[in-house]
């Protein structure tokens, strides 16, 4: 008969190395939800500095302010930190996978004014083209 003391081992393993890669695939899904919001953060500003949106605007402007209600509603803190840490994360910070603490800890600060900047330029000019101007 052989003993069943390395089946619980196994599954302990098992188990940790399926979370280790569901908080991999997690902290991924958050760098390629940054990069696009990032992306439309740019896009905004450029294009409402210019005061010429393309096709691209509205589709930014979904994905920026999305984003940005989630983490307010979040209380600054992204909502995918605590599943990160609900599977185990020593540390639960998702925008640490390719950036540096000092710049992630500054994101909210770097990314707001040239959204805003972008918003304002947008309003501007959509009031420019309904007055007539």
């Amino acid at each position: 008969m052989q003993c069943s003391d390395s089946r619980p081992a196994q599954r302990g393993r098992t188990g940790a190395t399926w979370r280790s890669g569901a908080i991999v695939a997690i902290k991924l899904v958050h760098s390629a939800i940054f990069l696009v919001n990032s992306a439309s953060i740019l896009h905004i500003f450029w294009v409402g500095v210019r005061g010429r949106p393309s096709r691209w605007t509205r589709l930014a402007l979904v994905a920026a302010l999305s984003e940005s209600v989630v983490f307010v509603v979040n209380r600054g803190r992204c909502p995918l930190t605590t599943v990160v840490e609900d599977l185990g994360a020593k540390n639960g910070r998702v925008s640490d996978i390719f950036l540096p603490r000092w710049l992630a800890d500054r994101i909210p600060q770097l990314c707001a004014p040239p959204l805003v900047i972008g918003l304002v330029g947008l309003l501007l000019n959509a009031a420019r083209q309904r007055s007539g101007r």
